[in-house]
């Protein structure tokens, strides 16, 4: 691999992980990692596993699990809200571990609801992307702040974000809407792979049709 490429891998190392931890602590949270189990949910409405974590840090470790189970509450809810009108309708819910490293714990909820009947299924992918120093969620303001450092900036921004979108679902053959009118923006559900890449999930009927199911835009892959 060329030297300029693997510098450029090691700088977007150390600016992850200098967005994650505070730079006094950079040595000692470097070996953080959350200890990830399945927790159930079962009710009526929906069933399922989602992630619980555990940390030497309890109060961290509560942060980030209040947070998910948050999340999965509201699904629950909306569920709760559709069942005295679809009797048979099914809620699952699992999950997608995507990086448990560099002091960052990442993950995909992944939400769906069939209505019964021969209807079809909704499916939500929703990312959460987690500091393990304090158990605050990542955003893409500090996102952009990496990509600031990188001297990266315009595909970040709106416009920037919409090429993207477009360049990668072309080389995907996934077809968006032809009134497209541009990408949300913010994102919000971004999530880190294990080579420390962001990604941006767009859901459902917002950039594409709603059975073209969630669109996993990898934004940094100009970078490495």
């Amino acid at each position: 691999m060329h030297k300029s490429i693997l510098k450029k891998i090691f700088c977007a190392a150390l600016l992850v992980s200098a967005m994650i931890m505070p730079a006094a602590n950079i040595a000692a949270a470097a070996e953080l990692k959350a200890e990830v189990k399945d927790a159930a949910y079962e009710s009526k409405w929906l069933n399922g596993t989602y992630p619980t974590v555990k940390l030497k840090n309890t109060a961290v470790g509560d942060r980030i699990n209040e947070a998910i189970k948050a999340e999965v509450e509201r699904f629950s809810l909306n569920l709760r809200s559709n069942y005295w009108l679809h009797r048979d309708q099914v809620g699952t819910i699992s999950y997608r571990l995507t990086c448990n490293k560099k002091n960052a714990l990442s993950f995909v909820l992944n939400e769906v609801y069939s209505p019964g009947k021969g209807a079809s299924k909704k499916v939500r992918a929703r990312a959460m992307t987690f500091k393990l120093t304090d158990g605050k969620k990542i955003t893409y303001d500090d996102v952009w702040s990496i990509i600031n450092a990188l001297g990266k900036t315009r595909k970040f921004d709106r416009e920037g974000l919409t090429e993207l979108l477009y360049d990668q679902t072309r080389r995907a053959g996934v077809a968006l809407y032809d009134e497209f009118p541009g990408t949300p923006y913010p994102p919000e559900d971004i999530y880190l792979d294990d080579k420390l890449r962001f990604h941006v999930i767009f859901q459902p009927g917002v950039v594409a049709d709603e059975a073209t199911g969630p669109i996993d835009i990898d934004i940094d892959e100009e970078n490495w």
